[in-house]
């Protein structure tokens, strides 16, 4: 199911399931990286190649860790509600 989620998350480019909401924002992470590199006067195409995959990484890693707790807590919820209990109730059994 991870892998899975991984696919989608990395094709369609999204933070909150709407294709390519996530590309403004690595644009946006990308163009900091270059102008950071330009800075430096260590431009070169590869940098920036690896600049852009490595902001696409980092962006899409962060929104399958959201996903992740999103899964979490709607399993602590479930739980919670079989078991007719409250969260603090049900870490206390």
């Amino acid at each position: 199911m991870t892998m899975f989620l991984k696919l989608l998350l990395y094709q369609l480019k999204t933070l909150n399931g709407v294709r390519d909401s996530a590309s403004k924002l690595i644009q946006l992470i990308k163009e900091q990286r270059i102008s950071d590199l330009k800075k430096a006067n260590s431009l070169s195409l590869t940098s920036v190649l690896n600049a852009e995959k490595e902001t696409s990484h980092l962006v899409m890693m962060k929104s399958i860790t959201r996903y992740n707790i999103l899964k979490f807590k709607m399993k602590l919820s479930y739980s919670a509600f079989v078991g007719n209990v409250i969260f603090k109730e049900l870490f206390l059994t």
